[in-house]
Order: C-alpha cells, then sequence, then structure tokens
C-alpha cells in the first residue's frame, strides 16, 4: 500500500500564486523566524512553494533564473515577490517580509 501524503491546502481560494495567498501563508510563520534569501530551497519563496507543493524544487542550479521553481510539474516564475522577500536592510524574518506584504497589497 501506497503511503499517502498530507499537507496543509493553501487556506486562499483562486489564484494559488497571488500576493493574498502569499500574505494568508506568511500569517502562518512565527513573526520572528528567519529565512535564508540566498538559498532557493530554503528562502521564503522557497518554503513558499513546498507549502503549495511538497515536490517543488528551485530550477536556479539547471540555468534557469533565481525565481523560478518547478510547481505541480510546471516552471514558474516567483520573480514579481522578490519585494517581499528581500530586503534591502537584511531583515529576513517572516514578520518583516509580512509587513513588506501587506504594504504591497495596500498600494495596490
Amino acid at each position: 500500500m501506497l503511503n499517502r501524503i498530507e499537507w496543509d491546502k493553501p487556506k486562499v481560494q483562486g489564484d494559488v500564486f497571488s500576493l493574498a495567498s502569499l500574505i494568508a501563508w506568511l500569517e502562518t510563520k512565527p513573526a520572528d523566524k528567519t529565512y535564508n534569501f540566498y538559498r532557493a530551497e530554503s528562502c521564503l519563496l522557497g518554503q513558499w512553494t513546498k507549502y503549495i507543493d511538497p515536490f517543488a524544487k528551485s530550477l536556479h542550479h539547471e540555468g534557469h533564473r533565481s525565481s523560478e521553481y518547478r510547481i505541480f510539474g510546471e516552471t514558474v516564475d516567483l520573480a514579481r515577490f522578490y519585494y517581499v522577500a528581500n530586503s534591502s536592510k537584511n531583515d529576513f524574518t517572516f514578520g518583516a517580509a509580512l509587513a513588506r506584504a501587506r504594504k504591497a497589497a495596500q498600494a495596490s
């Protein structure tokens, strides 16, 4: 018998790759927990992709842009969310990323 893998489903209806979906995921993370922006698999976007699809992987080492991931068998470019993951102040906490995401959502 095959083992069934269970994981949390994204809590946002509609586009799973939306800013609203990213915010909903960030709200579940400890605000003071840090992430390594410079490692594709453990950066904020890498962790988010694993939440969406446990089999997701970064394509950076396969000659793709560092923002491209294989998710559900498709290549997805998440460069539009770099402003959330990256910080000019080197504040790589989930709380700071959530604040950046909420600020962007208010501006749109």
